[in-house]
């Protein structure tokens, strides 16, 4: 199954402390189904040097998980280019999310994609935007 996967799913797969609850997301990373919006690798590098900067990881575990980060089959949304889709603003505004967070429920959105989120704001958002939030297949 494929799905819209946000960094704060993505940072918990690469973090060693949070890893676990992560974990049902890997086989859809591996298998290449998730997609993000392209602002997602930047925003993940700088969750992993928040992490960093606050002694949660070393330096080599920062650049460690960067690699691995690359090395996930994730597909960045092809349609998005400089500016943002039609949507994304007005979604941010309604449901009281930062422009990141609005560009992933955006792409569910246009993509019919459940959502794989830990963000409790967007996971509310989608519930209210009727977007399927991805649960681990049993």
């Amino acid at each position: 199954m494929s799905c819209v996967v946000d960094a704060s799913v993505l940072l918990a797969l690469l973090l060693p402390d949070e890893r676990e609850p992560a974990e049902a997301v890997v086989d859809m990373l591996v298998g290449g189904q998730a997609v993000v919006p392209p602002h997602c690798a930047t925003e993940v590098a700088n969750g992993l040097l928040v992490a960093h900067r606050r002694g949660r990881i070393t330096f080599e575990e920062m650049v460690a998980a960067l690699a691995d980060a690359a090395a996930l089959r994730i597909g960045a949304d092809a349609r998005e280019r400089f500016g943002l889709p039609a949507g994304t603003v007005d979604l941010a505004l309604s449901h009281r999310l930062t422009i990141y967070d609005a560009a992933y429920l955006e792409l569910a959105l246009r993509s019919k994609l459940p959502l794989a989120t830990f963000d409790a704001d967007l996971r509310e958002a989608a519930v209210r935007e009727d977007i399927s939030l991805f649960e681990k297949q049993s």
